[in-house]
């Protein structure tokens, strides 16, 4: 149990390779829009908040208490609900006019901050050997990695 976890070698591959290369080309040409856009908060921009149906209407609005959803809307056999707090509904206008089920400050801008991929795994053994594949959509392999030892992983 001591000892020290060690930096597993990662293979990636080629279709993935390609793929984010057109999307870092992507990337670049909407960081380039983004800086042409300023910092500024536009006037009746919406919050960026689940359930939340506010606009930004000068400075005296991050005063205000955002209600929202911190889930993602789930619409499954003809209902309508939020993950986080489950009120079903049939019809959508009572969907869009729930209150949210968690307080906080309104986000005029959509995080783009690094995040937690969930992930899943599969892995095999043969005699000498162990291998492990893990699955997690729309990760960069730069940023990514596993350690282990003999104990854990």
């Amino acid at each position: 149990a001591e000892e020290p976890l060690v930096e597993l070698q990662r293979k990636v591959s080629p279709s993935l390779n390609q793929t984010l290369e057109k999307l870092r080309l992507a990337d670049a040409a909407q960081l380039e829009e983004k800086e042409e856009e300023g910092s500024e908060v536009k006037i009746e921009t919406a919050c960026k908040n689940g359930g939340c149906s506010k606009t930004y209407n000068g400075p005296k609005t991050d005063a205000e208490t955002c209600s929202y959803h911190p889930g993602v809307p789930i619409f499954h056999e003809k209902m309508k609900y939020w993950s986080c707090c489950k009120r079903k509904t049939s019809d959508f206008n009572s969907f869009l006019s729930q209150d949210g089920c968690n307080k906080g400050s309104h986000q005029w801008r959509k995080d783009t901050g690094n995040k937690v991929a969930p992930c899943r795994f599969d892995w095999h053994q043969t005699g000498s050997h162990v291998t492990m594949s893990i699955y997690a959509k729309n990760s960069n392999p730069e940023l990514c990695s596993v350690e282990a030892n003999s104990i854990s992983v």
